[in-house]
């Protein structure tokens, strides 16, 4: 059987413990800190950018929201391919052309295209669209930043 530990002792691990706290509790302060900014600025930008897992969408921002006249909500957990119509203007498949892009940027290609998407009432929008790959913690994912572009075209 063990021998029991001093007073001291226990004294001595409750202060190592008390500063564990102490450091988890300034970490998670800190996570709270970057999170606030990370969503201030991808929520104050001009165009609209959706960060995809494979080929689901896990968020976006307000100026999504605004381009496709759709809440955030109906877009999350789904894929990108809701928001193009069956063909684009050269005829090609959506689903065809926007993957070759995709595939492109899971190779570190970074990819900039024009793509007309369709909101959910039908209407097209001519856009500019940059692909990147990014990685957090080991696990990759992509960001489309969507430029509307159908007044200038």
């Amino acid at each position: 059987m063990p021998d029991k530990p001093s007073y001291q002792e226990l004294e001595n691990r409750l202060k190592e413990l008390e500063s564990e706290v102490v450091t988890v509790s300034r970490i998670d302060a800190l996570d709270r800190k970057y999170e606030i900014q990370y969503r201030a600025l991808f929520d104050s930008a001009n165009d609209s950018i959706i960060l995809m897992d494979r080929d689901l969408i896990i968020d976006c921002n307000k100026r999504t929201e605004e381009l496709f006249h759709c809440g955030r909500e109906a877009l999350l957990g789904q894929s990108p391919s809701i928001l193009w119509p069956e063909r684009q203007p050269n005829g090609q498949l959506s689903t065809e052309f926007a993957l070759e892009k995709i595939r492109g940027a899971l190779r570190k290609e970074m990819r900039s295209y024009e793509l007309t998407h369709k909101r959910p009432d039908g209407t097209l929008i001519d856009t500019d669209v940059t692909l990147s790959l990014f990685e957090i913690k080991g696990k990759k994912y992509l960001q489309a930043i969507i430029r509307d572009i159908t007044e200038s075209k």
